[in-house]
């Protein structure tokens, strides 16, 4: 066998030293054209397609699952983002299949905890452990599936009736601790937090609402109370503000756009909201029907209190005549006519009026708007024949502003837009490139094509060069000048004849006859021919010399 292989090696090496270096290297590219668009091939098919086997994945589920698939040999995994396991798309939907029917992930919503480790044997201790356990993931999954939670974990403690214990007259309440970690980092806000609450307090029996602690990753506290703290009241305010200084700019550009054009028209808009509460209680009263809008200017009277009393035998019945009255009575009692049997007339009483009263009690929740300015620039070059003053009456109509202080809050200017791009060169449209979308794979085999198509043309060079020369060297005649000239030359000689009426043929047999005749002169006559030689040879002397 050893022999067999020796001479086989032998014949393939004395075949391949037979060959021309053309021919070696016309075999050398074609293997290396080979090699190339195998490599081509290869990674071609090398680009795996990867899909999400199971995603938002806490660490538990993210352990076990792929401690599961390093078990049965599955090695070709993808971990995305802390969270996400990728397989390939061939396997995914039997891995997936696979995966469920084990059991995982265990973070589900199923009662897996509790029916795997209870028993006939199990206690009731054992078994209302085993359900609180149950009741915690059960919780935490639920938190899981609200929007923005990445993962959640829940800690119940029981409450428990210690009421046969001397001194404990009333039972320990249930309790409940929860930690969330957020998508992204981001922090969990009130809203959220809330509803976890309701979530909690509703699966657990005997469990007080304000008894659940909710916190998130970062270390916030949410204790379900309405209070903010000063930097969620400030992030509440600028987003507040931000919003109605787009809104007020809208507005105004609105108005304003249609009369002087599009980009003619410059808007800032700030304002000031408030986010505390206020409250205010205001009462207007109105004069009534009666009092006929004039009361002698001691104002509406609310209530009328009097007395007065006459008797006989006190002093004259009645004044001086021509004098102001004197009478004991108030101006304002009532009318009595007396009946002539009284000794004595004593009045007294007392008369409240319903005057008109308006109370208007008002409450300012946080978040309205205190203060607005408006700044509004127009561009010059355009035509503006409106009056300024009208120009600030209708801007501030278009955002609400009162007529009393719209020139105080709002100010237009006319004047020149700087236009930085009139001396700048007309911007052109970039050209899409069409060649943008085709694949690598392509430009690799259009490269191997090319180097094939020169490999090829340069071997055919190379044979016809080496052709043309062989060509030649057969047409191209020895020259030997001397008495002594083989027999076999000049046969040779003689034998070859033109080939062709081709000009290159008539010179070479003219040169094969002048080479003919001067070598039987020198043969015929030895003493001429030496002595053209030495004349030749003088006279190169002679021209050196010179």
């Amino acid at each position: 066998m050893e022999d067999k292989a020796k001479d086989m090696w032998a014949k393939v090496k004395d075949t391949v030293g037979g060959l021309s270096k053309t021919v070696k290297a016309a075999i050398i590219a074609v293997i290396v054209v080979l090699l190339v668009g195998l490599a081509v091939w290869l990674s071609w098919n090398s680009n795996t397609d990867y899909k999400e086997l199971f995603t938002d994945l806490n660490a538990e589920d993210m352990s076990s699952i792929t401690k599961y698939l390093s078990d049965n040999g599955i090695t070709d995994i993808l971990i995305k983002d802390e969270d996400t396991i990728m397989v390939p798309a061939s396997q995914e939907a039997q891995l997936r299949a696979q995966l469920i029917a084990e059991g995982y992930p265990k973070s589900g919503t199923d009662y897996s905890l509790y029916l795997t480790h209870i028993s006939a044997l199990s206690t009731e201790s054992d078994r209302a452990q085993l359900a609180l356990y149950e009741t915690n993931n059960r919780l935490a999954a639920t938190i899981r599936y609200l929007e923005g939670v990445q993962d959640a974990v829940v800690n119940i403690a029981p409450g428990e009736d210690r009421r046969f214990v001397l001194g404990q007259d009333e039972p320990l309440n249930a309790s409940a601790s929860v930690v969330v970690t957020m998508k992204d980092g981001a922090a969990m806000n009130a809203k959220l937090a809330e509803s976890i609450r309701a979530i909690v307090s509703h699966a657990v029996k005997g469990l007080i609402i304000d008894d659940v602690d909710i916190r998130d990753s970062q270390g916030n506290s949410f204790d379900g109370s309405d209070n903010m703290d000063v930097k969620t009241i400030a992030a509440m305010k600028l987003d507040l503000e931000d919003q109605w200084n787009k809104k007020l700019r809208r507005q105004v550009l609105d108005v304003l756009e249609p009369m002087f054009g599009e980009g003619n028209v410059s808007v800032s808009a700030n304002t000031t909201v408030e986010m505390s509460t206020s409250y205010s209680e205001s009462t207007t009263y109105s004069q009534p029907d009666w009092a006929g809008g004039n009361t002698g200017g001691e104002g509406i009277i609310g209530k009328k209190v009097w007395s007065g009393r006459v008797a006989r035998g006190e002093g004259n019945a009645g004044g001086v005549v021509g004098a102001a009255p004197n009478a004991d009575l108030n101006t304002y009692v009532q009318e009595y006519t007396p009946t002539g049997d009284e000794d004595a007339l004593e009045v007294s009483g007392e008369t409240e009026f319903e005057n008109n009263k308006t109370t208007t009690q008002q409450e300012r929740i946080g978040g309205y708007i205190d203060d607005v300015t408006i700044a509004v620039s127009i561009n010059s070059r355009v035509p503006n024949t409106t009056n300024p003053q009208d120009l600030v009456a209708h801007v501030a109509r278009s955002v609400g502003i009162n007529a009393n202080v719209q020139d105080q809050k709002i100010s237009v200017i006319s004047h020149d837009f700087y236009s930085p791009e009139e001396n700048q060169p007309a911007v052109t449209e970039p050209v899409a490139n069409p060649l943008a979308d085709i694949p690598l794979w392509v430009y690799l085999a259009l490269l191997a094509g090319l180097f094939l198509f020169m490999t090829v043309f340069l071997v055919f060079v190379l044979l016809g060069r080496s052709h043309s020369r062989r060509r030649l060297q057969q047409l191209e005649p020895a020259v030997v000048v001397g008495p002594e000239q083989p027999l076999e030359m000049e046969e040779n000689e003689e034998a070859v004849e033109p080939a062709g009426a081709d000009i290159m043929d008539v010179h070479t047999e003219k040169s094969m006859e002048l080479r003919r005749s001067v070598r039987e002169l020198a043969e015929s006559n030895p003493e001429i021919a030496a002595q053209a030689i030495k004349t030749l040879l003088r006279g190169d002397e002679e021209g050196n010399g010179g």
